[in-house]
C-alpha cells in the first residue's frame, strides 16, 4: 500500500501498540486523529483514513491504509497486542 520509495514492509509481525486516535506528521503530511492506528513494526501500523477512498492503490508512506469503519471494527473486535500480521503482494 506504499508510494514507490515508500513502500510497506513485508513479513510476518505482531501488532505491539494500538491508539485510538494519533497525529501522524512526516516529510509532506501533517494528519491529525488518524483513527484506530495499530502498530505492527517499527513506524508501520494499519490504520482507518479519512484523507482518500482510494483503497487498492499505493498511497500511503508505508502503513495500511483501510477505510475507517473496517479499522474500527478490526480495532475493537479482532486485533489486541500481540495479533500476526502477515503483509505480502
Amino acid at each position: 500500500t506504499g508510494l514507490p520509495g515508500s513502500e510497506t514492509v513485508l513479513g510476518d509481525y505482531k501488532v505491539y501498540h494500538m491508539l485510538e486516535s494519533q497525529r501522524m506528521v512526516g516529510p509532506g503530511y501533517d494528519l491529525p486523529g488518524v483513527p484506530y492506528v495499530m502498530y505492527f513494526y517499527q513506524g508501520y501500523a494499519l490504520h482507518g483514513t479519512y484523507w482518500h477512498h482510494n483503497f487498492g492503490h499505493p498511497m500511503s508512506h508505508g502503513c495500511v491504509n483501510m477505510p475507517t469503519p473496517e479499522a474500527e471494527w478490526f480495532y475493537e473486535n479482532f486485533v489486541e497486542i500481540g495479533t500476526p500480521v502477515h503483509v505480502e503482494l
